[in-house]
């Protein structure tokens, strides 16, 4: 049950009451299970499906993590409700995910940082501790910089932040949170750690939420810029380039 409520709280965190999102489950050990509808066969097999009920979801999780996959995901912002049509408070193989028109709301930021590292290899304790640290960094430089508390996690291999953000999903603040996630990771990578630039997208799955994932630090997040806030960077975010201005300047050449 500990479990159920640890995914719970990631859940709270993302999502709001109501709000429909997606668990995906990729490359799982088996290709049939009572767990999902279909024939999850193939090296890019993957089950899905989209829930409103966060419990039933959590219980879902742990159950698909029992089976066996290579990671479990949700989906990092709400979905579309009427996607509930495609697997509705259930799993199913081979269906298709979320798009990103699919998204209406943008309301989590993720900034993501892993070791370098060859391909299907896990980070050592000592990258891991590097990554965490890094994390931790980033953190204290943009709170420096008027950025509320993040949610912090750490992802077995690495770690992240995500920050609430309160925008609409158009093609203009899509372009504004890839910008800045450029900016980040000109300053903050080095040639051990790299800062995921790719990220960005409304439709991103994120937060490995098996057995792997454990928050080490969980604040009453703070809203870092909504789409009504008419002082979006010059008040907040303009040391971090998502000033209006900065959309038409080369990235990271705001960063102090």
């Amino acid at each position: 049950m500990s479990r159920v409520k640890d995914i719970l709280r990631s859940m709270n965190y993302l999502h709001p009451k109501g709000a429909t999102f997606e668990i995906c489950g990729i490359r799982p050990k088996k290709a049939k299970s009572r767990l999902w509808e279909g024939f999850a066969g193939g090296p890019k097999a993957i089950v899905a499906g989209w829930f409103k009920t966060k419990k039933e979801a959590a219980k879902t999780v742990v159950k698909l993590d029992q089976e066996g996959f290579e990671g479990i995901y949700i989906s990092l912002n709400s979905c579309d409700p009427a996607l509930l049509a495609r697997a509705d408070h259930r799993m199913k193989a081979g269906v298709s995910r979320t798009k990103d028109h699919e998204i209406k709301k943008i309301t989590n930021f993720p900034i993501d940082i892993d070791p370098r590292r060859p391909e299907g290899t896990s980070s050592t304790k000592k990258q891991h501790k590097e990554a965490i640290a890094l994390a931790n960094t980033i953190k204290s430089y943009l709170e420096e910089l008027g950025w509320p508390e993040p949610l912090t996690g750490d992802s077995g291999n690495g770690a992240h932040l995500i920050y609430k953000v309160n925008l609409e999903n158009t093609q203009a603040n899509v372009d504004i949170l890839k910008q800045c996630l450029q900016a980040i990771s000109k300053k903050f990578t080095t040639e051990e750690l790299e800062v995921d630039e790719s990220v960005f997208n409304p439709a991103r799955l994120f937060t490995d939420i098996g057995v792997r994932l454990s928050f080490y630090t969980l604040f009453e997040p703070g809203v870092l810029v909504s789409s009504g806030n008419a002082t979006l960077a010059s008040n907040q975010l303009s040391g971090c380039g998502l000033s209006r201005d900065f959309a038409r300047k080369r990235t990271g050449e705001d960063f102090p």
